[in-house]
């Protein structure tokens, strides 16, 4: 599960292919999509880290990866290379001899190394000699090259953290890390990381541990929760939130049409035309069934106040005499109607119409009269009207 990277590279181990859609893997299997990377992104991986890669390299490639920069650039460590490889009886022993050659040398693994000139690596390997994995990793591949060996630089990640919540594996952006693979004769490309010869607890403990005594671990980040991971109530709401979050992207961002029939394979097995038209219409009357009668039952909420509920009776009342109030009929309109076919009545529809339409209508005009006393009488005239003969 892939943070946004703006790239289209994916990640996995060696020798990587998926059965994602959408995932296109090159000739030396390295994975990618066909668009960059501007949300989280799930895909499935299968590695087999112990096959031989590219047992054959073609000429072509083998002058790829045994190119160098301009032939004047960086004199002494080319050569070294030659006078390591001469002594040599071959690559995987010239390989052992350049490990040995950084293990034994005063070299140190730092964050904040020197900048170097225009030849870095001579002044890398016989000024400075300090520097991070992309310092030992660039060393080794050119040395390599430059005593006809091919190699190459890798860029990835190396090692993460164990969320004990959920067993998952935080490969956080510290954990980035630069290696080298070299082509040797029978065993196609074999790894070689030049940064363990000079700081193997880089390697076996991360980079927290390596810079310790540094102190140079995020300290461009000082809010980073990262940083305080020995409190314990800290780290663990830190991984708690973590494993909420993967949760969240897991099954419901990411619960696209592969995880749906996913599902419903586990659930039912082999998931036929027939069994899915019957779990789609089965799961529309689950939920259908309940919101439908939901609404039928449903009484709408419409609450009256005292002076339609008034008004309402005195409509019923003449309903009963054979006046029925039209939908939308103005209570003026009403009136006029009921006292055209009821002129004994003028009178009480009267009144009972204008105290209706001065509570209903002038009340916002004229907040301050009083419409209590208003709705007082409003209900008597009513009352009245009500129990009064046809």
């Amino acid at each position: 599960l892939m943070e946004p990277t703006q790239q289209r590279w994916l990640y996995g181990l060696r020798y990587a292919s998926s059965p994602s859609p959408g995932v296109i893997k090159t000739p030396d299997y390295r994975l990618f999509t066909l668009v960059q990377l501007e949300d989280e992104y799930q895909y499935d991986v299968e590695t087999w880290p112990e096959t031989a890669l590219e047992i054959e390299l073609t000429t072509w490639r083998k002058e790829t990866e045994l190119a160098l920069p301009e032939a004047a650039g960086n004199p002494l460590t080319r050569r070294l290379a030659q006078e390591l490889r001469a002594s040599a009886d071959s690559d995987e022993a010239f390989v052992r001899a350049v490990m040995n050659y950084f293990s034994q040398q005063p070299f140190f693994y730092t964050l904040q190394p020197p900048l170097l000139g225009d030849d870095p690596m001579d002044e890398f390997l016989f000024q400075t000699r300090r520097g991070f994995c992309e310092h030992y990793a660039y060393a080794f591949v050119m040395m390599m090259r430059a005593a006809g060996v091919p190699a190459r630089i890798v860029a990835g990640y190396m090692g993460g953290e164990v969320n004990p919540v959920n067993r998952t594996v935080i490969v956080h952006q510290f954990d980035a890390h630069a290696w080298a693979e070299v082509w040797l004769e029978g065993q196609g490309w074999v790894r070689a990381d030049p940064t363990a010869a000079v700081a193997p607890e880089r390697i076996e403990y991360g980079l927290e541990v390596a810079m310790e005594e540094e102190g140079s671990f995020l300290s461009s980040s000082p809010l980073s929760p990262l940083r305080y991971r020995g409190i314990n109530w800290l780290n663990s709401a830190r991984l708690r939130y973590d494993a909420l979050t993967y949760q969240w992207q897991a099954w419901v961002v990411n619960f696209n049409s592969d995880q749906q029939y996913k599902l419903l394979s586990d659930v039912f097995g082999e998931v036929n035309p027939r069994k899915f038209v019957a779990v789609l219409l089965g799961t529309w009357v689950l939920v259908l069934l309940p919101v439908g009668l939901s609404l039928l039952l449903r009484r709408p909420i419409h609450r009256l106040s005292l002076p339609d509920k008034h008004y309402l009776r005195f409509c019923d009342r003449l309903a009963s005499m054979g006046m029925v109030r039209d939908p939308g009929e103005a209570p003026g309109d009403f009136a006029h109607r009921v006292i055209r076919k009821f002129s004994r009545l003028e009178a009480e529809v009267t009144e009972i119409t204008r105290c209706y339409q001065a509570l209903a209508y002038a009340a916002e005009d004229n907040p301050g009269s009083d419409a209590g006393k208003l709705t007082v009488a409003l209900g008597r005239h009513v009352r009245k009207f009500q129990f009064a003969r046809p």
